[in-house]
């Protein structure tokens, strides 16, 4: 009997908190966004320092190594 009646509560619960999701009304639109501003000035220069940066790496990463000894 307790398992019964548990059971309904949660289906009465279950069903109170989906009536308040579904008849919610939506939040009103907001205030239009900026315009978009295009990433053109400084790309080439990131880019030559990222194959720059990436270039030092590889060539440090290199030197670190040691050398296998039979």
């Amino acid at each position: 009997m307790k398992i019964l009646s548990n059971k309904f509560y949660f289906i009465i619960v279950a069903l109170f908190v989906f009536i308040n999701t579904a008849t919610a009304q939506p939040p009103p639109p907001n205030e239009p966004a900026p315009p978009v501003v295009p990433i053109d000035g400084l790309l080439t220069v990131f880019i030559v320092v990222a194959v720059v940066f990436g270039i030092y790496m590889i060539y440090r990463n290199k030197k670190n190594q040691t050398p296998l000894r039979n």
